[in-house]
Order: C-alpha cells, then sequence, then structure tokens
C-alpha cells in the first residue's frame, strides 16, 4: 500500500558523548544528538537536533554539586525549541545514598509553545 509507505520513514540517528573526570572527584561532559526522518511526502520530513553540557563534583566528603543545559531543536518544520537547565546540591549521608535539592529551568521557544516552567524539590537515589 503507497500510503503505508508514505507514513513509514526512513530515520538516521548520531548521537555522541565526550566526558573527562578525575576518579570520584570531578567529570564534566557533553552529548549531541541528531535525528533526521525522510518521509515520501516533502512536507513531513524532520530533523531534530540536542545538546548538552553538564559537571559534576564532589567536596567536602560528603557534598557535591551538579549542573546540567540541554538545548533541543525540535526540526525544521515546527520551528520549536526548548531550552533546559538544571543545578543542584548532593548530601552524601551514608553510603549507597544520596539526596540532592535541584532546581530546573525549562523554556519553550517558537511554534505554539512558548511556555516557562520551574521545579524545585528534593530528590533520592537509594543504591543497592
Amino acid at each position: 500500500d503507497k500510503n503505508i509507505a508514505a507514513n513509514n520513514p526512513k530515520k538516521t540517528l548520531v548521537q555522541g558523548m565526550i566526558t573527562y573526570g578525575m576518579g570520584k572527584v570531578f567529570r564534566v561532559g557533553a552529548n549531541y544528538a541528531k535525528e533526521k526522518s525522510h518521509y515520501r511526502t516533502a512536507t513531513a520530513d524532520s530533523n531534530q537536533r540536542a545538546y548538552a553540557l553538564w559537571g559534576w563534583t564532589k567536596f567536602g566528603g560528603n557534598m557535591g554539586a551538579f549542573g546540567r543545559y540541554e538545548n533541543t531543536d525540535y526540526g525544521i518544520n515546527t520551528k520549536q525549541k526548548q531550552r533546559r537547565y538544571l543545578i543542584g546540591a548532593e548530601y552524601f549521608p551514608v553510603k549507597l545514598v544520596t539526596l540532592a535539592l535541584v532546581f530546573e529551568s525549562t523554556k519553550d521557544v517558537g511554534g505554539t509553545l512558548g511556555k516557562k516552567d520551574q521545579k524545585y524539590g528534593l530528590n533520592s537515589e537509594f543504591k543497592y
């Protein structure tokens, strides 16, 4: 069926990450991803890209801090973009437990979105 073939795109995904760190003291990195979808109907083609920069450090024995910035471009047809960043402070009360106070800000621009969202809270991680 020609309609089924027209709605099943040929997709290509490319991803990469580079990171550098020193043991359990600090780590920085960058991520990049690009997805290209080609439909048989030219108006539906898309080309999405995203990148992120992040870092983490531990200090004072049982404290740490982290930050992350993300930028996403949703494609040539939508003109929508999203910018997101988060920052946080971590506390390691006992081995295998992490508590983090986190602030996150997300801003959607372009298209019909144009909204901003901010969150903060306490996150926890329990390893076993």
